[in-house]
């Protein structure tokens, strides 16, 4: 489906980021995910799907790899990090 029409691909990054960003983008099936989430509000298929979230680290490597290259991928440290977790969080 990547290759049905163009895309908009991000890397998400933060501490439990990717059941976040599962529970923003809602259930795999439209008619079934909450209302509120990306999926509940915009889709209705399973198969025609408006939005993709990896399931997990492993996936989400993986898939990171089919659209960004090495060079593409940067490093770096949000200035504004201590307003979203606290010290116990980011390990300090």
């Amino acid at each position: 489906f990547m290759q049905s029409s163009p895309i908009v691909a991000m890397l998400w990054e933060g501490i439990d980021a990717i059941p976040v960003v599962r529970k923003i983008v809602g259930a795999t099936s439209g008619r079934e995910a909450e209302a509120g989430s990306i999926r509940g509000d915009f889709s209705m298929s399973r198969q025609l799907n408006l939005i993709h979230a990896s399931d997990g680290e492993e996936s989400a490597k993986k898939e990171k790899g089919l659209v960004f290259s090495d060079e593409e991928v940067v490093e770096w440290q949000s200035a504004d990090e201590c307003l979203f977790y606290s010290s116990e969080e980011l390990g300090e």
